[in-house]
């Protein structure tokens, strides 16, 4: 692990769990560095998939928080939630801590629609064993 390096989150849900993997890249792979990850109850289970993904990255940032503190953050993502929560001014309800959360942060969103670089696979992967 070198904090001089970027570290990058890749977040993942489904209908049930959402988690997140921070990694850095080592030789243009990208390294695992450390997982968090959570079973959604109650409420957490009728957001839509997209905002579970929202939610994994802040619990990823909250957990690490000391480890990824004033270092470089890159997040790969399937939906444009993320990027929409940062920069709204519109943002009501359940989104607004969310917001508050992530404005703490540089972070460098960028979504992955076409499988390049195999990160679309990962991010399309599931918790669990089909």
């Amino acid at each position: 692990m070198d904090r001089s390096k970027p570290f990058i989150i890749i977040p993942n849900a489904n209908l049930w769990t959402a988690g997140a993997v921070l990694g850095q890249e080592y030789d243009g792979v990208i390294q695992p560095v450390r997982f968090t990850g959570r079973v959604h109850h109650d409420a957490g289970l009728r957001y839509h998939i997209a905002e579970k993904e929202v939610l994994a990255v802040i619990r990823l940032l909250q957990v690490f928080k000391t480890l990824v503190e004033d270092c470089p953050l890159i997040v790969y993502n399937r939906y444009s939630v993320l990027k929409w929560e940062i920069k709204s001014k519109t943002a009501d309800g359940r989104t607004v801590p969310w917001g508050v959360a992530l404005s703490h942060y540089d972070l460098d969103i960028r979504k992955v629609q076409r499988d390049k670089d195999g990160l679309a696979a990962i991010l399309g992967a599931g918790f669990t064993p089909r």
